[in-house]
């Protein structure tokens, strides 16, 4: 109903009864000579013109800026030459009944005010809005109104922010947002001034989950820095220089393997580096004495080192320079590989290319997730005031690490919590940087705020990229990735479009005859507090255009390779392996324990051979090699058959009567060396699942 002070000067008002509907019109008229002198409240005179009060005395004009406000209307200049308000000639649907509607022609404009509480086609009650007023009917009266406090469901969607209610609107959020993320980046690792990196080797006292221990540590912290390669400018090939340092005090002489008889000992603060994944020569950089990818040497408590990684070197004759993707380094002396690892000796070592710049992908947020199996269950904590040193570490038992874990942790953290806005696209790196256990991870709806129940239904779906560090011809899209200790997967995460509690999580089986457990390795939470979305998912023939080529699985070889891995039995005659300890295991491949001295496997440079492996007996193991990758030619993987892609570690079920688990094919691409392969469950590694390989000319 029309009212002063709603901008337009009807029939009932006029300038005296409402001046800030009507100060700018004159009185009745019946021609322009009645508008001239008093009539004319304008200084730029007036005409007599129709309004929707009848004929009065209104400003002429010239353009818009000639016409001023009247109440809360800006009036306009008509092509009549006068000031006139906007609605005089509106159209239905612009909120305004003007004289040419009415509720017939016009419902839209002109329906009017409800009398009672049940609301029109507007969303409104005699009371107003009735998404903010409650109305309750009485008879022979006007409804009772009372104001809707929203603030009280809820909180009014203001999240951990303060609730501010407003009679007959919306409530006001005020106060910052509360960030409940608890997610840690793994440090970066910065050059010195002439751009070589330092990497040390020391006891350092690290905080996990509110308990303080004494850890094995690189550069002092777990896990360790983040290695970036940065992507190459104008093709020069890159090189990455570290001065590295044994930091730990004196040897630390350790069992491992069972306790009884053929017990052997190593010592467990002799290290090296090892980094996992890259093409680069084996034993020392091209015509220099520093070590490259040098598994064969160790360095003693004190001792220093000095390695350069060339990752690019083969680049003219392979016609690409290495790939982009994620890799990771960790130390790997044979006989304290193990023991290392489980106190966190894990870094990401990623190299940047092409792929990192696809659209989707280069604005995409991405997370390095570093996933470490730490036995913190049976780790002695530090206690209060007592200092970090050799003589303190919390895990130092060899027999900690072969075991269940009792929990996963990410960057050094357990159970981080992420928050992301819906639909949210993100870049995870996954890293398995664990010892003994698989994970067939998931992302499931969680039925409260901490993933105490994932008991919700099935598990997001996302897309993999890139496995091990290879960038994958096309996205896969999944609802969980299987990854055995060594693996890596770049998954694409799209965020739902509703707020909700998500739990990235796998079943950890506890052996035979044991129920499984439930281990949460990080929470998703999507909340509209976290801001708004970014990144996409890249296309196809996007990642086609960065993708390794593969290789011909069905095309001739230059040989072929068997490897069986072994707890024991020899898988040829069925009897024990040679050399095994009397009623203990021997950890093997093709029967053979682990020895600097053993004559190693050859293969020939720029040939390519076919791999079968399997397991003979105690179970599935994942099978890595240095140096180069291999593709995969055939079959499975946790029930899912395998299409040809490349990696460099993959788990190899047991079959003890079948064919091979797990058929390869493995290029001997340009560099020549010796270096090993093994079973990536490291305490297997350490008591003898390993071989030696040297390529030759």
């Amino acid at each position: 109903m029309p009212e002063c002070g709603d901008g337009i000067c009807d029939e009932t008002e006029d300038a005296a009864s409402c001046p800030d509907d009507c100060a700018m019109m004159g009185g009745d008229c019946e021609t322009d000579a009645d508008c001239e002198g008093d009539a004319c409240r304008s200084p730029d005179g007036c005409v007599c013109a129709e309004t929707p009060r009848g004929s009065a005395c209104v400003p002429t004009c010239e353009t818009d800026d000639d016409c001023p406000m009247v109440g809360q209307m800006q009036l306009i200049c008509g092509e009549e030459g006068y000031c006139a308000p906007d609605m005089m000639g509106g159209e239905c649907g612009d909120g305004i009944c003007d004289e040419a509607e009415d509720a017939a022609s016009c419902p839209d404009d002109c329906e009017e005010a409800p009398e009672g509480c049940e609301a029109n086609g507007a969303g409104e009650n005699f009371c107003g809005d009735a998404a903010f007023w409650t109305c309750t009917e009485n008879d022979g009266a006007d409804p009772t109104c009372e104001d809707i406090n929203e603030c009280d469901t809820d909180n009014g969607g203001c999240g951990e922010r303060t609730c501010i209610n407003n009679e007959g609107a919306a409530p006001t959020c005020e106060g910052d947002v509360v960030d409940r993320s608890t997610w840690v980046d793994p440090p970066e690792w910065e050059p010195d001034g002439d751009g070589v990196y330092h990497l040390r080797m020391e006891p350092a006292a690290v905080e996990i989950d509110g308990t303080t221990y004494c850890l094995r540590t690189w550069n002092g912290s777990v896990p360790g820095p983040t290695m970036r390669a940065a992507p190459q400018v104008n093709g020069a090939e890159r090189q990455i220089r570290i001065d590295f340092e044994n930091g730990m005090g004196g040897e630390d002489i350790q069992a491992v393997g069972p306790p009884g008889p053929g017990g052997v000992t190593y010592d467990f603060n002799m290290t090296n580096l090892h980094t996992h994944g890259l093409h680069v020569q084996p034993e020392y950089a091209t015509g220099t004495e520093f070590l490259a990818d040098n598994v064969l040497v160790h360095h003693m408590a004190g001792a220093t080192a000095e390695y350069r990684f060339d990752i690019d070197e083969d680049q003219d004759t392979r016609g690409r320079p290495h790939e982009p993707g994620t890799f990771w380094y960790h130390p790997h002396v044979h006989g304290s590989t193990a023991i290392q690892v489980a106190n966190g000796m894990a870094g990401a070592f990623i190299i940047e290319g092409d792929v990192d710049t696809l659209d989707g992908i280069a604005e995409s947020n991405e997370r390095i997730f570093i996933m470490t199996h730490m036995p913190l269950g049976s780790a002695t904590p530090l206690p209060d005031g007592q200092d970090c040193t050799d003589d303190t570490l919390s895990i130092n038992d060899f027999r900690d690490v072969g075991g269940a874990p009792d929990s996963v942790q990410v960057n050094g953290t357990v159970q981080p919590r992420i928050v992301v806005p819906p639909g949210q696209v993100e870049r995870w790196r996954m890293i398995h940087g664990g010892i003994t256990q698989e994970m067939n991870l998931g992302l499931y709806p969680s039925t409260d705020d901490s993933c105490s129940d994932i008991t919700n239904g099935a598990p997001l779906d996302f897309h993999q990229i890139a496995q091990d560090g290879i960038t994958y011809h096309a996205k896969q899209e999944r609802s969980t990735v299987f990854m055995s200790p060594g693996n890596r997967a770049d998954l694409m995460i799209t965020a739902p479009d509703e707020e909700g509690v998500y739990c990235l999580a796998y079943e950890q089986g506890g052996g035979p005859m044991m129920m499984t457990t439930t281990m949460i390795v990080a929470v998703l939470e999507v909340s509209e507090d976290a801001g708004s979305p970014t990144g996409a998912l890249p296309s196809d023939g996007d990642l086609d255009g960065t993708a390794l080529p593969l290789l011909d699985c069905d095309g001739a070889t230059d040989g072929d390779q068997e490897v069986i891995f072994s707890q024991q039995t020899d898988p040829d005659t069925g009897e024990p392996c040679e050399g095994g300890p009397p009623g203990g295991l021997l950890f093997n491949i093709n029967c053979r324990t682990f020895s600097h001295d053993n004559e190693p496997r050859t293969l020939a440079v720029d040939t390519v051979d076919e791999w079968s492996m399997s397991s003979e007996g105690g179970g599935a193991h994942p099978y890595h090699i240095h140096i180069n990758p291999f593709m995969v030619c055939g079959g499975s993987i946790n029930g899912e058959e395998l299409q040809p892609h490349w990696r460099d570690t993959v788990w190899v079920e047991q079959n003890r009567d079948g064919p091979p688990s797990i058929t390869t094919r493995y290029l001997a691409e340009t560099y020549t060396g010796s270096f090993v392969i093994h079973c990536h469950k490291l305490h297997h590694e350490d008591q003898g699942m390993m071989e030696m390989v040297t390529i030759g000319d």
